[in-house]
């Protein structure tokens, strides 16, 4: 009882019930009691249905968040759900998750946000809320974030741009410790509660496990679509390999059956296609598909991208880019030689299978270049035993060697020459270069070839070779013309292959029977240029040596001595003197012997007194010790001035014979 005031009923600690009433007798005071004690739990049983009310809220809410985080299969919007999740359940302002990168966190999702700074965000450990939570692993909040020594005052600047009151983060944790960080903010003055902590925390645990299974599932997805891809490779790889497979049974079933060039080109460019031209070496078109392609203008453009083709590069192909398309070159090699080209034209980038294609036409085409060189080799090797036969056989064996070239359809009735070709320098320049035996042994080909290619267009009918030395037997050609096409000949290929070539010609026969001595006759003309020929005089026809060749064929001088000796030890001196003075004492001599040691006559023919020519030839008697009177010693200097004339004319000789 409180006097004046009335009954105060207590109904539990803190909580009680004031009746205005003066007097209560016992009996009411009972009731009042009981019916505290009813009201009591009424009131704790509307607490705990509160309570539990507030517990299931909490719990549906959280299901329904964890349903819309872990329906997102993609990282990026498992992130995203989070941020706008998490926000709304806490009643927050800006909701973000943090992912771990190295010792750093990174901002990966960001919802709420006025400034584009807070989306670019990076902490390292120790900086800020989520750079302390990243360093303790455990949830923290602030109250006031501008005044909380939790923090570090690194983005002071960035709260003071949101307007950010307080925070609360929480870590995810996974089995290797701490990946990220899930923060939300509020700018409100309304602090989280030690329950918003627990909730933070909570969302955290399901955010760490909804970025393992986005993760999980990136990469799972990534795995499938490797393996597709990895699929579809292997699929185009044995579809390349079905086709190569077909494409090289079809071009060695069109060898067998003869179809040469002309079927791989077709073969190829149906399986490939592509349209298709194999070149020769001097491009030249061995064949085409479809038949037009050879008067294509786009041949035109591969001499430039084969000049452009890398040296070293035999077993792959090279692709350009042209106006009208895409050309690929592939060289046709054989015994480490490129003997042609593969060529390609096709109106989007070559794929796979067209190197394929190409692969195997290149192969296909050196297999028949193979077999049309190994004939070729074979038939030299025939004729040129025949040849040598005829050259240097008895009667007996001539006549047969002359029956057997009917079988090659090879007639040499009617003029002929017989040409001998000796190879010099070819050691010294393998030296100088570096060469191996291999790369010697290619230049003396690419020599002998470049020769029989040359008498070939003069109409050549056979040709062998011994080492250096090549023979040959071609129509006869009038002195001038033979003496002009090997003297350029031996320029090309003293420009190409940096070699020497010397040529003795035979003076024309008419019936094979005389084979044996015209090939001594070139044997005499290729001694002559060898003991007297010079670089501009490499040429040697035999009618020209006149009376030489009795030097030559016979043994004295031919056999053992050098021709220049001679002349050098007769008119050394004289030469020496003639090369200042316009070898006026060279040709006194000539014009004195020739006119049968006429004074008179010599000073005619030169336009000069006699006493100029008396004291020319005086000049040449001191000079050289010759004594003119004598004869023996004329006929000498007559000689040797031969020798020398032959051996310094060059253009002379072809003019002489054109006459």
């Amino acid at each position: 009882m409180l006097p004046g005031i009335g009954t105060f009923v207590p109904v539990k600690p803190g909580m009680g019930v004031l009746a205005d009433c003066q007097l209560v007798d016992a009996d009411r005071a009972q009731v009042l009691r009981c019916l505290a004690i009813g009201f009591e739990l009424a009131l704790t049983a509307a607490n705990q249905y509160r309570v539990t009310r507030d517990a299931m809220d909490e719990i549906d809410s959280l299901q329904q968040v964890a349903r819309r985080i872990l329906s997102a299969s993609e990282l990026d919007e498992v992130l995203f759900s989070i941020s706008r999740e998490t926000a709304r359940l806490l009643g927050a302002d800006i909701g973000g998750v943090f992912l771990r990168d190295g010792d750093e966190l990174v901002m990966r999702s960001c919802v709420g946000n006025d400034t584009l700074d807070i989306d670019r965000l990076r902490m390292k450990r120790g900086q800020g809320l989520a750079g302390r939570v990243l360093e303790t692993g455990r949830p923290c909040k602030v109250d006031d974030y501008l005044a909380s020594d939790q923090v570090s005052r690194d983005y002071f600047w960035l709260v003071r741009d949101e307007q950010i009151r307080c925070a609360v983060g929480a870590p995810l944790l996974a089995r290797e410790g701490v990946i990220g960080v899930l923060e939300v903010w509020r700018r409100r003055d309304v602090p989280f509660t030690d329950q918003d902590e627990k909730r933070v925390a909570a969302l955290a645990n399901l955010t760490a496990i909804a970025v393992q299974n986005a993760r999980l599932y990136e990469s799972q997805k990534a795995s499938v679509q490797q393996l597709i891809q990895t699929n579809e490779s292997l699929r185009q790889q044995h579809e390349v390999v079905r086709v190569s497979a077909q494409l090289q049974d079809d071009v060695i079933g069109a060898l067998l059956d003869g179809g040469g060039v002309t079927a791989i080109a077709r073969i190829v460019a149906r399986h490939a296609g592509v349209e298709v031209a194999i070149l020769g070496t001097d491009l030249g078109v061995m064949a085409a598909y479809p038949a037009q392609v050879s008067n294509g203008d786009w041949l035109e453009r591969v001499e430039t991208a084969v000049r452009q083709f890398p040296g070293y590069a035999n077993n792959t192909s090279v692709t350009s880019r042209e106006r009208d398309g895409w050309l690929s070159l592939r060289p046709i090699v054989a015994g480490g030689d490129r003997i042609g080209w593969v060529c390609m034209r096709s109106n989007s980038e070559p794929a796979e299978m067209q190197e394929a294609a190409s692969r195997q036409g290149a192969v296909a085409s050196a297999l028949y270049c193979l077999e049309q060189r190994a004939a070729s080799v074979a038939r030299a090797s025939a004729l040129g035993a025949l040849m040598w036969d005829l050259l240097e056989g008895t009667p007996p064996v001539r006549q047969s060697a002359l029956e057997r070239l009917t079988e090659f359809h090879i007639d040499l009735r009617g003029p002929h020459r017989v040409v001998h070709c000796t190879i010099e320098g070819l050691a010294e320049t393998a030296r100088g270069e570096g060469w191996n035996m291999d790369t010697v042994q290619r230049k003396q080909r690419d020599v002998r070839d470049a020769i029989e290619r040359a008498l070939s267009a003069a109409g050549l009918k056979l040709a062998s070779s011994r080492g250096d030395l090549i023979v040959a037997i071609i129509p006869a050609l009038d002195a001038a013309q033979v003496t002009r096409q090997l003297k350029s000949l031996n320029e090309e290929i003293l420009a190409r292959d940096k070699v020497r070539t010397f040529w003795g010609v035979s003076a024309p026969f008419d019936s094979p029977s005389q084979l044996s001595n015209a090939n001594q006759e070139a044997k005499c003309a290729a001694l002559a240029v060898g003991k007297l020929g010079t670089a501009q005089s490499p040429v040697v026809i035999h009618e020209h040596l006149g009376v030489l060749t009795l030097l030559l064929n016979g043994g004295g001088i031919a056999e053992g001595h050098d021709l220049r000796k001679y002349v050098d030890r007769m008119l050394g001196p004289m030469l020496k003197y003639d090369s200042a003075h316009h070898g006026v004492l060279a040709k006194t001599i000539r014009s004195y012997l020739d006119n049968d040691c006429s004074l008179k006559l010599t000073a005619l023919q030169l336009f000069v007194h006699e006493k100029t020519v008396r004291y020319r030839l005086a000049q040449f008697e001191e000079l050289t010790g010759v004594d003119l009177r004598r004869h023996r010693e004329r006929m000498s200097v007559d000689l040797a001035l031969l020798m020398h004339d032959f051996a310094t004319r060059s253009a002379g000789v072809a003019g002489k014979g054109a006459g």
